[in-house]
């Protein structure tokens, strides 16, 4: 459980946090770099409506998030075909499945979370209740797959990665978005901007660095990454209009914000 992506288990300690989970430990692999909590959870229990970190869709965060769809699109547009077929990783109520396909696309969601899946089901979205891992698909039959906040969730980082890759047309591509632990606003405030830094839900802290060499350890290569802010109402660290403005021109500046997006293309194999 312990062993990194990479396949290295020895580790050097970054920084130790108290949260509702307990005392929480991050330490960073001595080999490549990438940062883990070694903690062991119930991950029954997380992803369930009883831990509390899914938002309904009336829920004005949720609603946000909605807003950044758009945005992600513009960064896909130019690798999406019109009739693209999408795999939504951690699909939540099948939204962003459904923004896709009033797009053009067409596509199939998995999420573990059963009310969410009843939601999607419900407006007649195909969204699977199963654990990625264990999700039995065609290989090589994917335009595009989606994991937006999912890897760092998944105990088992390599098969998760491995399994997209095998899922992936040759040529396609893997378009994820992460929590950048690379960001020093992220790592400062710890425990306010809640919605991105979890020590207690997350296992993996990547940075830009990190995510490149995790995705090419199984053959995928880098296409094109930024780093973008989430959008937070209520957030603690925000005193004001003029702090948020300083704060997301320094991101842009530095382009070094609070979310990796990360677009990864499988290699077209030689006939």
């Amino acid at each position: 459980m312990n062993t990194c992506v990479c396949g290295d288990n020895r580790y050097k300690s970054i920084k130790n946090y108290n949260t509702k989970y307990g005392a929480i430990s991050i330490v960073f692999c001595r080999s490549c770099g990438l940062a883990r909590d070694i903690k062991e959870y119930d991950y029954g229990f997380l992803y369930t409506d009883r831990a509390n970190i899914y938002h309904p869709p009336d829920n004005t965060l949720f609603q946000e998030r909605i807003l950044s769809w758009e945005s992600h699109l513009d960064f896909l547009r130019p690798y999406l075909k019109a009739d693209a077929k999408i795999l939504d990783i951690g699909a939540s109520d099948g939204s962003f499945l459904a923004f896709l396909q009033k797009h053009g696309c067409s596509g199939i969601g998995v999420e573990v979370n059963p009310s969410m899946v009843e939601f999607a089901i419900s407006r007649g979205l195909n969204v699977i209740k199963k654990p990625f891992n264990e999700i039995l698909l065609t290989e090589n039959s994917f335009d595009l797959i989606a994991m937006s906040h999912i890897l760092e969730h998944m105990p088992d980082l390599g098969q998760t990665i491995k399994h997209a890759l095998n899922l992936l047309k040759p040529g396609g591509h893997l378009f994820v978005i992460v929590p950048n632990y690379g960001c020093i606003m992220m790592r400062m405030f710890a425990g306010v901007q809640e919605s991105l830094f979890l020590p207690g839900q997350h296992i993996w802290y990547f940075t830009k660095k990190s995510l490149k060499s995790s995705c090419a350890l199984f053959g995928l290569k880098l296409v094109e990454y930024e780093t973008a802010n989430a959008s937070s109402t209520g957030s603690k660290i925000f005193l004001g209009s003029l702090i948020k403005r300083l704060f997301n021109f320094w991101m842009r500046l530095t382009n070094n914000g609070l979310e990796i997006f990360g677009l990864f293309q499988k290699p077209v194999e030689a006939s």
